[in-house]
C-alpha cells in the first residue's frame, strides 16, 4: 500500500471550499486524471453515496466505483473504492486558517501485480506511482484555482 499526503492553503472560506469539493459535479473539474464522476445511487452525497469514477493515468484508462464511508460537515470526507483497480482509500480534511482554508488530501492505494490485464514491471509501477503523486499535488492546485483565479 502506498500513502500520499498533500496540503494546500486556499484563500477562501472553509464553508465554500468544502461545499465545492464535496459536490460530485465538480470532481472532474479539479481532481487530476478524473474524466467522469457519476452517481450510481439516488443519494448524491453523504455516507453510502456511490459514484462511478472514470480515470486516465498515463496510458491506463479505467473505471472504479467509490463509496462515501464518512463525512463530517465542514471538516472531512472519506471515500473508498468498492470495485476496480487499483484499490484506493482517499480522505479530505478541511480546516480554518488565518487566510482561508487548509485542505489536506490523503490517498492510500495499492497497485496490483496485474493491472487491467497487463503485468506491471518495476519501471511502469514507478511511473504510475510518480504520476499519482503528481496528480495529488495537481488536484490541490486545481482546487485552489477554482477560488483564486487571477
Amino acid at each position: 500500500m502506498t500513502d500520499i499526503s498533500e496540503s494546500i492553503e486556499i484563500k477562501a472560506p472553509l464553508e465554500q471550499v468544502f461545499k465545492y469539493a464535496v459536490n460530485h459535479r465538480n470532481v472532474p473539474k479539479f481532481i487530476a486524471s478524473v474524466t467522469s464522476y457519476d452517481p450510481t445511487t439516488e443519494a448524491l452525497w453523504g455516507v453510502g453515496a456511490r459514484f462511478a469514477m472514470g480515470v486516465s493515468v498515463k496510458d491506463f484508462r479505467f473505471t472504479q466505483e467509490l463509496e462515501v464511508v464518512e463525512i463530517q460537515l465542514g471538516r472531512s470526507l472519506h471515500v473508498r473504492s468498492l470495485s476496480g483497480q487499483p484499490f484506493q482509500d482517499a480522505k479530505w480534511f478541511f480546516e480554518h486558517t488565518a487566510r482561508g482554508t487548509k485542505v489536506t488530501y490523503e490517498i492510500a492505494y495499492n497497485l496490483p501485480e496485474v493491472f487491467l490485464g497487463r503485468k506491471l514491471d518495476e519501471k511502469t509501477r514507478q511511473q504510475l506511482d510518480e504520476q499519482i503523486r503528481s496528480d495529488a499535488r495537481l488536484t490541490l492546485e486545481n482546487l485552489k484555482l477554482q477560488f483564486e483565479k487571477s
